[in-house]
C-alpha cells in the first residue's frame, strides 16, 4: 500500500511542513528534541515507533512524535484498525541537522576500523551464541528476528502452498478381478498361487461356462498423490516450531 503521510515539525506555535514520508523509503530531516506532528489518513489507523504507540494531538488529525537521542533508522509502521494491513517506514534520526544518523554511525565505524580494527572486533570469546538454534537466547533476541525476516518468510511459504510438493503414494490391495485396471509382475507372480481362479479366467476366455468360485480377488498395484512426503514433513515441523518461539 503506497500510503503517503505529510509531516510536520513544531516550531513555537508554527507547524513548519517537511513533505512527506513514504513506505519502504528511509525518510531524512528527522532531529533528536524536535516535536514532529505525522497526518493522520482518513481511515482509523494507528502509527506505532519501535512498536510503541504514539498519541494523537488535541485535535485528533495528527500523531505526535518527539525523538529522543538516537542517531540512526527508526522504524515505524502504520496499521489500519480491523484489517490487519501494515505499511512500514524509515525515519532517519540525526542528532544534528547537518548529518544523517546512518552516514554519521558508519564514518565513526570507519575511523575506528582505520585506527584499530580490535575495538570492533573485541579481545573477549563471545558469551552469545546467537547463531542457529540457541537454546539461552531471550524471547526479545527471537522476537527481533522474526520481524526482520518475516516478509521474506511469509513469501515463501506462499509460494510453497501455491505449488506445494506432491508426491505419488504407491499400496497394493486385493480386489475382484474383473475391478482390475492394470497387473504387474508381483500381481502374476501372486496369482499363481490361485488355481482355481486361473481355470474360471481360462474358461472365461474360451466362452465356457465359468465355475463360481469363492476367492476371485487378484493383487494390484495402486498410486495416489499425497502430500505427506519428506519435504512437506521439514516445513510442517519448521512451523511447529516457529510457532512454538511466537508463543513464548
Amino acid at each position: 500500500m503506497n500510503v503517503a503521510l505529510s509531516v510536520f515539525r513544531r516550531g513555537g506555535e508554527e507547524l513548519i511542513p517537511l513533505g512527506a514520508i513514504l513506505p519502504d523509503t528511509k525518510s531524512l530531516g528527522f532531529a533528536e528534541g524536535d516535536e514532529y506532528l505525522i497526518e493522520r489518513p482518513p481511515r482509523q489507523a494507528a502509527f506505532y515507533v519501535d512498536d510503541a504507540p504514539l498519541a494523537l494531538d488535541s485535535t485528533g488529525g495528527y500523531w505526535v512524535w518527539q525523538p529522543g537521542f538516537f542517531a540512526g533508522e527508526v522504524a515505524t509502521e502504520l496499521e489500519y484498525s480491523g484489517s490487519g494491513k501494515v505499511v512500514r517506514y524509515v525515519l532517519d534520526v540525526s542528532p544534528s541537522r547537518a548529518k544523517t544518523g546512518r552516514e554519521q554511525y558508519l564514518d565513526y565505524i570507519e575511523e575506528i576500523l582505520d585506527y584499530s580494527p580490535q575495538l570492533l572486533l573485541g579481545t573477549e570469546p563471545a558469551t552469545h551464541r546467537l547463531g542457529g538454534r540457541s537454546q539461552d537466547e531471550s524471547s526479545w533476541v527471537r522476537y527481533a528476528r522474526l520481524r526482520c525476516f518475516i516478509d521474506r518468510y511469509l513469501s515463501c511459504l506462499r509460494s510453497i502452498a501455491h505449488r506445494p510438493c506432491i508426491k505419488q503414494k504407491h499400496f497394493r490391495e486385493q480386489i475382484p478381478i474383473h475391478l482390475a485396471r492394470r497387473i504387474d509382475s508381483t500381481s502374476v507372480r501372486r496369482l499363481s498361487s490361485n488355481p482355481a481362479l486361473i481355470n474360471a479366467l481360462v474358461n472365461a476366455g474360451a466362452q465356457r461356462a465359468v465355475p463360481v468360485i469363492d476367492d476371485n480377488r487378484i493383487d494390484v498395484p495402486f498410486s495416489e498423490p499425497t502430500f505427506n512426503n519428506p519435504a512437506n514433513r521439514v516445513i510442517l515441523q519448521q512451523l511447529k516450531q516457529v510457532s512454538i518461539g511466537i508463543e513464548k
